[in-house]
């Protein structure tokens, strides 16, 4: 009678596959905490804008096993508090309370990849 193991010990070819799809799935999450570890360090270390922003280009491709991939960066500035006087018209005064109103900054990323489908 056979048992759970097969005549080397080992675990049987059909248990074998779980096995190896979930040793593939923890070494793709390991990829990954490994390349969020590798852009952390950049963003505290490092002054170069576009050596950082290339950086998270180039290991998001790699995560993701893509092709290529695009960065955006989006930002904007509004100003809620100002109140224009109606009627009463002073470029100065105007002009002067623009600026002396806080901002609302908003900073947006957006990274996009591709990938190209397997041929047959």
């Amino acid at each position: 009678m056979r048992g759970m193991s097969d005549s080397t010990g080992l675990a049987p070819a059909s248990a074998q596959d779980p096995v190896r799809s979930l040793e593939a799935d923890l070494l793709r999450e390991q990829k990954k905490v490994a390349l969020v570890q590798e852009v952390s360090r950049a963003l505290s270390g490092s002054g170069d804008l576009d050596t950082l922003l290339e950086l998270i280009v180039h290991k998001v491709t790699e995560l993701m096993e893509a092709d290529r991939s695009t960065l955006y960066l989006v930002w904007n500035q509004g100003r809620e508090d100002f109140q224009s006087t109606m009627g009463d018209q002073n470029f100065t005064e105007d002009f002067n309370d623009l600026f002396h109103t806080r901002p609302l900054n908003t900073f947006l990323v957006k990274i996009s990849y591709w990938l190209t489908p397997l041929a047959n």
